[in-house]
């Protein structure tokens, strides 16, 4: 399992992800990673999406990243870097 991430701003995000990897596109809003099971996770960045922060080059994302339509149906919020694994989502 992922346990951290490391922040690489981007300009397009690569079509190749590296697990581990926070990818920020600051000029499209976004932020992409690989979940744990190894497929893209897309993040939309806004008032109304995730939010986006950097302290000391750490990245945070809120609210948590549910992926209930991933085979993994993982659950998670990335703060500071690290890796918090929530409940793993359910049908209910």
């Amino acid at each position: 399992m992922i346990d951290s991430f490391r922040l690489e701003r981007v300009q397009y995000v690569p079509k190749i992800l590296e697990i581990g990897i926070l990818y920020v596109a600051d000029e499209f809003d976004i932020a992409v990673h690989r979940c744990a099971c190894g497929l893209k996770v897309k993040t939309p960045l806004g008032p109304t999406e995730w939010q986006f922060t950097e302290e000391n080059g750490l990245p945070t994302l809120h609210p948590s990243i549910g992926n209930w339509q991933l085979r993994c149906r993982s659950h998670y919020l990335i703060t500071a870097g690290k890796v918090r694994w929530a409940g793993q989502w359910s049908e209910a």
